[in-house]
């Protein structure tokens, strides 16, 4: 079955329902892929402004501040999705009771918060810490607003809201960073286009409800109760992404971070190119996983190869071009910094697969499964930092970045061919890799050229490579057929 026939399938070929999904969706990619470039482009300017120490100390504070987030969102953003896209009409009172709701947890997350911020020990970076929570205080109750044009699919606000939010961010640490090189100033640019951001979301969807501050418990606990997964998803989720960076402040320092997240940083934004893939894959695989397991199968199995056609070539030019390339982004050279770089790279290949694997079994009603192995993957994190961070610093917590998703990788690849899907995922790997193994082939006998123009040369071959392969593909089809 081609595509065209998976499409007309799930009815995504007419004016229908799944027709304004994919435009709705497509401007949300579409606003994604600017933001992330954007915030990508002030890591650098940061890098290049206040050094490594500074770029350690800013990562330190969003990991920091993002472990309360999750406690004062409980993961009701996700939950409050799920049960208004079934039934709208009831958003008053269901938004009387989730705002009452946030408003306590954020009040107890919070508290402890800025009283924690007195014993940590960070006192050069106390006030850019309390702008960061009071910014974050902001974005839990901003997403009420943005789910509200999630549900209502209202694609082209959400574009409209996240650019012009990106924008105004952006063009403060343009103007800020170089004159006053201030760290507690970037972040009071971030929480003025974070506030913007709210009122604009706020004046989008203000017709669609009413609020009245509902403290009847029974409600509030019956939305705890349903929301407890997705928030351990969260939970253990920002643990074995965000402890790293933490652990490394406290036990290494600031510029030890900046290293690590020199390469980290990069690594997040590698990390859309799967989210993007899912963008129209997660729905499907819900729409599927009842109805048709071979379309479902074809599918999952695209995924994933196109995962890896993307991400084999990015991780043999990472360990040869790696130190050159944060030398060329960041403006400062550092063995570490590389060493590390190659490292998360290697760990970048299963975090594709985690995520992919990850969204199928959330696709699969399967979530508690996903908390389970998030929550395995979490205490292994936590243990292997303590045990390696003090004696390999950065290198130790790359190391245990790495073993976290390739376990979290074992087990869901296994459960899902044992409970959801017979698939056969190896085979898929045999062209991206003899592609990879061609363009490593060029590239080292290239690497005395400019940085720019080795990227440019491999990314032809490989192009030209893989593009020959699928033409062959289709020529074979065409013939059967």
């Amino acid at each position: 079955m081609g595509f065209n026939n998976l499409i007309k399938k799930i009815n995504l070929s007419k004016k229908g329902t799944g027709f304004y999904y994919i435009k709705n969706t497509s401007f949300i990619t579409f606003s994604k892929i600017i933001e992330n470039l954007a915030a990508y482009f002030i890591i650098i300017l940061i890098s290049r402004y206040l050094g490594a120490e500074g770029l350690g100390q800013y990562s330190f504070i969003f990991a920091f501040v993002g472990i309360f987030c999750l406690f004062a969102d409980f993961g009701l953003s996700e939950m409050m999705v799920k049960d208004l896209s079934k039934n709208f009409s009831k958003i008053n009172k269901y938004l009387s009771s989730l705002f009452s709701l946030k408003l306590i947890l954020t009040f107890i997350s919070f508290l402890i918060y800025f009283v924690c911020l007195f014993f940590i020990g960070k006192k050069e970076i106390f006030l850019a810490l309390v702008l960061v929570g009071i910014m974050q205080i902001i974005t839990i109750f901003q997403g009420v607003f943005y789910n509200i044009l999630r549900i209502k699919h209202s694609g082209r606000k959400i574009m409209i809201v996240n650019i012009v939010e990106r924008v105004i961010a952006l063009l403060g640490v343009l103007i800020i960073l170089p004159l006053t090189k201030s760290l507690t100033l970037l972040v009071l640019i971030f929480l003025i286009s974070n506030l913007m951001k709210s009122i604009i979301l706020f004046m989008f969807t203000k017709k669609y409800f009413k609020i009245n501050l509902d403290f009847d418990f029974k409600p509030l606990i019956n939305l705890i109760k349903k929301s407890l997964p997705f928030m351990l998803i969260g939970f253990f989720a920002t643990i074995y992404i965000q402890m790293d960076s933490i652990m490394l402040s406290f036990m290494q320092g600031d510029v030890i971070v900046g290293f690590y997240n020199a390469g980290y940083k990069l690594i997040n934004v590698l990390s859309i190119i799967p989210f993007i893939l899912l963008t129209f894959g997660f729905p499907l695989f819900a729409k599927l996983f009842n109805s048709d397991k071979k379309a479902l199968k074809r599918l999952f199995e695209k995924i994933l190869y196109y995962s890896m056609v993307l991400i084999f070539p990015i991780t043999i030019g990472v360990f040869y071009l790696g130190r050159r390339l944060l030398e060329f982004i960041y403006n400062f050279n550092s063995i570490e910094a590389a060493t590390a770089f190659n490292i998360l790279i290697v760990a970048e290949i299963f975090i594709f697969l985690t995520i992919i694997l990850g969204q199928f079994i959330v696709a699969a009603n399967k979530q508690k499964v996903f908390a389970y192995i998030g929550g395995i993957g979490a205490f292994v994190n936590i243990a292997l930092n303590f045990i390696l961070i003090p004696k390999y610093s950065l290198y130790g917590a790359g190391i245990a970045t790495l073993i976290t998703y390739v376990l979290m990788f074992v087990l869901m690849y296994f459960f899902i061919k044992k409970n959801l899907l017979k698939f056969n995922f190896f085979r898929y790997l045999i062209v991206p890799l003899i592609g990879t193994f061609i363009m490593w082939l060029i590239l080292i006998n290239i690497l005395h050229l400019h940085l720019l123009l080795i990227i440019l040369i491999c990314a032809v071959v490989y192009v030209c490579l893989i593009g020959g392969w699928e033409l062959v593909k289709l020529r074979k089809k065409s013939k059967v057929i």
